[in-house]
């Protein structure tokens, strides 16, 4: 284990999200040295004994030391997914469990057949089974009549190419997974209607049967003002309190604060993500003169804090906009790497995993993990279970975040139950043990007072006699 890993568990403290994730890679390197595709059974297994010896420093524990669930989920999720990851190209090794499609982007696809889904959440990732109806002739003049599209139509005939790209979904993921693997270049000459919204929308939809955009937009209205509130709550963290010191509810753009938010909790800089340039810039200003990562990478135009516009940037080329509403680029940036099995970047991993997770988890999990809640339950039979009964005013949530219940409740607290009860003031216990000093004090004056009186009064008196 890193040395790192070896003091925190020493110190029973929790280790960096980056030690943490070598960790885990270490941990799957070793087991599958000795099981090529381990099941989610065996690594729940060697989780267990790993929370076991080291459950501060490993395991799902909340503010006041309370274990969610086993303690072992989060852990769990993290060696899954790798060993998902490290399964990626060996098809034949993987086993994964059939699901039904849960949204109308995956209802729309059921003319492709299905394939079984892993824990890195793709279910078509290489399909083999042709639409119905087509052929490997048919489909290629499909992609002829798109390229023609583009060419006569540029970005905004994509609305129309949408349906001809969900039938030609099988050759793209066979181009897009060749060996070698294409460049961005090559995919844009390809499958340019890729690298509008609609099409990569769809491409992901396709791939991983979850509408992106729409998960985030509720993850967003749903989870995003938990996310802040468990920031504003914390405490000696400068780069969250430098968020929040320019966060404006009703200027800034939530989605963008959150983002900047979470890279800053997990100390991740900034450019991993995100550039900033100037709101008037093109595109080819930004070709010009900004050093462009590798790895995707928003371009926001304007303030961080108030997007007025965004670009996404793919291998130092920028693929995407400006286009406008900032979610729609979380969006966009997110499926690029699933759609172009790019590998998340080391110094914004911590921050894409968290945006990876957070649609799966509910929000009663969320508010355990992030802040103090309160639960209204209601029993009138003893032989029954108590009935949850949502707090008034706090928006539908159980349970309802401590925060929210305070602020419902703030009318009806007494700020001074001295004063509205008649109380009489009570000395404080710095004005008590002032009192007795100055007591003391006055004591001590007078004592020593007749002590000198007594004395001079029992002097002798000596006369001379004449």
């Amino acid at each position: 284990m890193p040395a790192a890993i070896r003091i925190a568990v020493a110190d029973q403290k929790r280790p960096s999200p980056g030690d943490r994730r070598d960790m885990v890679k270490l941990v799957v390197d070793q087991m599958l040295e000795h099981e090529p595709n381990p099941t989610r059974a065996m690594c729940h297994s060697i989780v267990r004994s790993i929370i076991r010896d080291s459950l501060k420093s490993f395991g799902d524990v909340g503010k006041k030391g309370d274990i969610l669930g086993d303690g072992c989920l989060s852990l769990l999720q993290q060696i899954k997914t790798r060993v998902e990851y490290k399964n990626r190209q060996n098809v034949l090794a993987r086993r994964r469990r059939e699901r039904r499609p849960c949204n109308v982007a995956a209802e729309r696809a059921r003319v492709i057949a299905r394939g079984p889904v892993d824990q890195y959440g793709c279910v078509r990732w290489c399909p083999e089974e042709l639409p119905a109806g087509e052929t490997e002739a048919t489909l290629d003049e499909i992609k002829r009549q798109l390229c023609k599209m583009y060419s006569e139509e540029g970005m905004g005939g994509s609305e129309r190419a949408e349906p001809l790209m969900e039938k030609t979904y099988v050759i793209q993921r066979r181009y897009l997974n060749s060996l070698p693997a294409p460049d961005i270049e090559g995919i844009k000459g390809e499958w340019p209607f890729l690298f509008s919204q609609r099409g990569l929308y769809s491409h992901f939809g396709l791939l991983t049967d979850i509408s992106i955009l729409m998960k985030l937009q509720e993850a967003l209205n749903n989870k995003g003002s938990t996310v802040i509130r468990f920031c504003q709550e914390l405490n000696r963290h400068p780069g969250v309190e430098d968020v929040l010191a320019n966060y404006v509810p009703e200027v800034s753009d939530k989605a963008a604060c959150i983002l900047l938010l979470l890279m800053a909790y997990f100390k991740e800089p900034k450019n991993a993500i995100m550039l900033e340039t100037d709101p008037c810039a093109t595109v080819a200003d930004v070709q010009r003169t900004m050093e462009l990562p590798s790895t995707p990478c928003l371009i926001v135009q304007g303030d961080m804090m108030n997007p007025k516009a965004w670009m996404l940037c793919i291998d130092q080329v920028v693929v995407m906009g400006p286009h406008d509403h900032f979610v729609q680029g979380i969006a966009a940036l997110f499926a690029s790497y699933y759609a172009f099995n790019l590998q998340y970047p080391e110094h914004g991993s911590s921050t894409l995993e968290f945006i990876q997770r957070i649609p799966s988890v509910s929000q009663k999990v969320l508010i355990a993990r992030f802040s103090y809640s309160l639960e209204l339950y209601y029993r009138n039979d003893s032989w029954r279970d108590p009935f949850p009964n949502p707090v008034p005013g706090c928006n539908g949530l159980n349970p309802c975040p401590l925060s929210m219940f305070t602020e419902v409740v703030r009318d009806v607290v007494s700020e001074n139950w001295d004063a509205e009860c008649g109380f009489r003031t009570k000395l404080s216990s710095t004005g008590v043990i002032t009192a007795l000093a100055v007591a003391v004090g006055l004591l001590a004056v007078a004592l020593l007072f007749n002590i000198v009186v007594a004395v001079r009064r029992r002097r002798p008196q000596y006369s001379r006699g004449v």
